[in-house]
């Protein structure tokens, strides 16, 4: 289940491999195992029960989630997205903006003093993004027995410093030992002053495959960063799989201004448009909000538009000798048993007539406002995921079969390994000088001839799929935006098939209200 506070903003934080995420229930019984068997360097007298752990966290931590002012915040603590130990900020005076750090490591990696010393720096670095980018607070410190010295060296690596000790303040396996307080002060806080690397996904409906995918490449940075999702409909689902939420104006020249104001006051510095509608929008755009530092994750305005225009698609194909479908405005210049018809502009899934006779296929045409007219050609069809670097060179290429295709978009679809037609995409891709991820969609007739259906300048529904194989677009996209380029990135299809099965999924979450954002 996934839960938020009330009184953060954001609820997930992150630094390279670490992250941390308010605590979970299904957590709570590790923790306990952690706590029963560390019992010598914490303040728990007693060995806890199941029964006692869900009692606290049922009576006190879960409250905590709704409260404007908890005295206390915990989170689970995970490396690589799994969990390794928890802590938080307790005792919290509000008043006087100061809190104690808490922190408990998985017994293994306790023990290992090398292992703990990279963890707890870790921990320490997302603790203050709560305590001071979050909270802003005031000062932070911990409270320890002296019978660990390996604790030290990443206190005092982050920038703490001992404050007060406590000579003999507590009788521990035999002998006394000393309590010591280390602190830490906002005035030291240099991250506060760090850019944020944020990200704003547009059109984001129900994309919550996607906006994951986003996530876990942004948490790969271990830069500073949130995570943005706009809609123009306030009840988008993807709202609950993003940090903040913008509600947004329709797109049009009017609203670029508005756009970019939002987006400098927000620190966002990438924009991910994801609906065929809003592409050419953003390519045409690239130049004046280049201008203000904010990168687009689209290809430029004449190859967009060369792939949305699927006649322009065609012409460009026969250019250059590529297996692109025919496409005519012109049914009487097609020779075909039966039609394929289609709207020549944006996504071709929408009011399609398939394997229609002559005459059903110019009916079906009076419906459309600009239609184009394929032969029909029966076989297997695939997409094809590609992702196109800055310098135009394609970095890598997956294709998969559409085993059961939905409203356009494929609720079943695997991996398949297909070398040929990976390489007349990646090669077609390139001549039409597109960038970032974009998607190929062919057919594969009884010949095993490829037919290459249409392209969208955009990442898709089922793309995800891709990324679970070596096809890191997001990854790369950022890597790309930061300028650290993609020299020493590879991909390599080691041929394994996966399948991949979109289906509806719950998902649980505080009710935040407005805390998303407006």
């Amino acid at each position: 289940m996934t839960v938020r506070y009330k009184v953060l903003n954001n609820n997930f934080y992150h630094n390279g491999d670490y992250s941390l995420i308010p605590i979970r229930l299904t957590d709570i019984y590790l923790i306990k195992e952690w706590r029963n068997s560390q019992l010598n360097i914490l303040r728990q007298k007693h060995v806890l029960t199941d029964e006692q752990q869900l009692q606290y966290y049922n009576n006190v931590i879960k409250p905590l989630y709704e409260q404007d002012c908890p005295n206390q915040l915990l989170f689970s603590f995970l490396y690589k997205n799994s969990i390794i130990g928890y802590g938080g900020l307790v005792h919290i005076d509000w008043e006087s903006k100061r809190a104690e750090i808490s922190f408990l490591l998985e017994t293994s990696r306790n023990a290992d003093a090398v292992v703990f010393q990279q963890d707890f720096e870790g921990y320490l670095s997302l603790i203050k993004q709560v305590a001071f980018d979050e909270l802003e607070l005031k000062k932070i410190n911990t409270e320890a027995y002296d019978i660990r010295d390996y604790l030290y060296p990443p206190l005092e690596k982050s920038g703490f410093v001992e404050e007060a000790r406590l000579k003999a303040h507590n009788f521990i396996n035999g002998k006394w030992r000393d309590t010591v307080f280390h602190s830490f002060f906002a005035r030291q806080y240099s991250r506060k002053h760090e850019k944020f690397y944020n990200v704003l996904v547009t059109s984001i409906s129900n994309k919550a495959g996607m906006l994951q995918a986003v996530r876990s490449a942004l948490n790969r940075l271990g830069r500073k960063s949130r995570l943005y999702g706009g809609d123009i409909d306030s009840k988008s689902i993807g709202r609950y799989f993003v940090d903040v939420f913008w509600k947004m104006p329709l797109l049009s020249t009017d609203a670029i201004p508005v756009i970019v104001d939002y987006c400098i006051k927000n620190e966002i510095r990438l924009i991910i448009p994801s609906r065929d509608g809003e592409l050419l929008f953003w390519s045409a755009n690239l130049a004046e909000f280049a201008k203000h530092g904010i990168f687009i994750m689209i290809s430029n305005q004449d190859a967009v538009g060369n792939v949305i225009d699927k006649y322009n698609f065609y012409q460009k194909g026969k250019e250059w000798s590529c297996p692109v479908i025919p496409a005519v405005t012109d049914i009487n210049l097609l020779d075909a048993e039966t039609y394929v018809v289609k709207e020549r502009f944006g996504a071709g899934s929408k009011k399609i007539g398939l394997n229609l006779p002559f005459d059903a296929a110019v009916k079906h045409a009076a419906t459309l406002s600009m239609p184009v007219f394929q032969p029909y050609i029966s076989g297997i069809e695939y997409s094809i995921d590609v992702y196109i670097a800055k310098d135009g060179k394609v970095k890598g290429a997956v294709c998969r079969s559409r085993d059961q295709v939905v409203n356009g978009e494929s609720q079943i679809t695997k991996t398949v390994i297909k070398p040929g037609l990976e390489s007349i995409c990646s090669a077609f891709a390139e001549k039409l000088g597109l960038s970032g991820h974009v998607i190929f969609q062919a057919i594969e007739d009884a010949g095993h001839n490829y037919h290459l259906i249409e392209c969208n300048a955009r990442f898709g529904g089922a793309s995800t799929l891709s990324i679970a194989v070596g096809l890191d677009s997001f990854y790369w996209c950022f890597k790309e935006w930061l300028e650290d380029g993609l020299e020493e990135e590879t991909f390599f299809n080691n041929g394994i098939q996966v399948v991949q099965v979109r289906h509806a999924a719950d998902s649980i979450f505080y009710d935040r209200n407005s805390s998303h954002g407006n």
